[in-house]
């Protein structure tokens, strides 16, 4: 067995996983990248893409390179410490405990690891305050745009691998919520980018949705923590505008509803309270989910949220397992799918412990590299779509399919 930090592999398994990720496509470009990189445009796409044949693995998941996962989270905040070298045994279940989940829609978070890496294409450019203070809306414009315009490499590249569910980063913005996006010096041309990437992914029939920072909090006591979420999430609430969305679930914004602060009634009452003031657009793509920590927020208290004010509930089975509340898993799983509009599918999170047996011990809240399964959505796989919350994003959803 190989350490688990897969860094010694043979060239042969790292091919595999490109070729995976990289399969052989033909592509075009148009206009200039800001840094004179062209981008990819791709022209209108079929209605119904036909699957794309997948390349075969040489060698199992633990002898893939990875490549260096420090950096890269779920949500697009603040990197995870590295994870711990140490041997992980038996986490592959045997296929026929896996089989249904082959059908399942499954997607990925924020940022494309191979991406980033093997080209430099990525949608999380920003800065530090001080930066943004001393360079001002001219330098957050122009890494705004090459993130927008990035994002329109990645709907292409997830088209082409047949992914059709994708959480884009929170982050396109570099210090949102400080200025109007229509004062940025490059505001025509990102509206022209985002407009495009919209146009890109409903051509493709791939969802997209946004999960933003974990500082969102709706039910603070704080005005002032209060009014610039409200702030950061009209943005967020903004680019789906921009990229031609009417408001909908469709493309939820996920929050968590945050702090107890000492009485978690009241608190439920504020994020209410917050809630009906925010525009109508939000509102109508505000999704909540359920807490990952001891007498947080389990989905028996969000129901109670959810009848105030109508929010529909995003269940993560992560999470459950560290804040179940009053009711079985099938029940609460079940609850939270009851809460989503006719029409809409629910998204639901699936995400496990580390591999490191030490680091899983240590922070068992924290996420792996990749998803072993099984995949057990209760036989409602052709009811909900799947976001995968793991350190492998695209390398973990490509892997986990293939093995299915």
């Amino acid at each position: 067995m190989m350490p688990y930090s897969l860094a010694r592999t043979g060239g042969l398994a790292q091919r595999s996983l490109r070729s995976l990720i990289f399969p052989a496509t033909t592509s075009t470009t148009s206009s200039a990248h800001p840094r004179g990189r062209p981008y990819r445009s791709a022209g209108p796409f079929p209605a119904a893409a036909a699957a794309p044949a997948y390349a075969p693995f040489e060698e199992e998941v633990e002898q893939l390179e990875l490549f260096d996962l420090d950096g890269f989270d779920e949500r697009g905040d603040e990197p995870e410490p590295e994870l711990a070298s140490a041997s992980h045994a038996g986490a592959h279940p045997p296929r026929a405990a896996i089989g249904r989940a082959s059908r399942i829609n499954f997607g990925y978070t924020c940022d494309n690891i191979l991406l980033k890496r093997e080209r430099n294409i990525y949608t999380s450019r920003s800065c530090i305050k001080k930066t943004f203070e001393t360079k001002g809306l001219e330098h957050v414009s122009g890494l705004a745009l090459a993130n927008c315009l990035d994002l329109m490499e990645l709907i292409t590249w997830n088209h082409d691998r047949g992914i059709h569910l994708y959480r884009m980063t929170s982050k396109l913005f570099p210090w949102a919520g400080h200025y109007e996006l229509d004062e940025l010096p490059d505001f025509p041309a990102i509206r022209d980018a985002l407009s495009e990437a919209g146009r890109l992914a409903r051509a493709a029939q791939q969802r997209i949705t946004n999960h933003p920072s974990c500082y969102i909090k709706l039910a603070a006591t704080n005005g002032d923590l209060v009014e610039q979420s409200v702030r950061d999430l009209e943005v967020q609430s903004t680019i789906f505008d921009l990229m031609g969305y009417e408001p909908s679930h469709e493309n939820k914004i996920n929050i968590h509803v945050g702090g107890v602060y000492g009485n978690k009634r009241k608190a439920m009452e504020r994020f209410a309270q917050t809630f009906r003031g925010l525009s109508t657009g939000l509102r109508a793509r505000l999704t909540v989910e359920n807490d990952d920590h001891a007498n947080s927020y389990a989905v028996d208290d969000l129901l109670v949220l959810h009848e105030a004010t109508g929010i529909p509930i995003t269940f993560d089975f992560h999470h459950y397992q560290f804040c179940p509340g009053e009711m079985a898993k099938k029940e609460a799983f079940e609850a939270a799918m009851g809460t989503w509009p006719t029409g809409v599918r629910p998204v639901v999170h699936w995400s496990e412990m580390p591999e490191c047996p030490v680091r899983r011990k240590s922070h068992p809240h924290s996420h792996s590299n990749f998803v072993y399964g099984p995949v057990d959505l209760f036989g409602y796989e052709q009811d909900v779509d799947v976001m995968i919350e793991s350190k492998g994003k695209e390398a973990a959803l490509l892997l986990l399919r293939e093995r299915l």
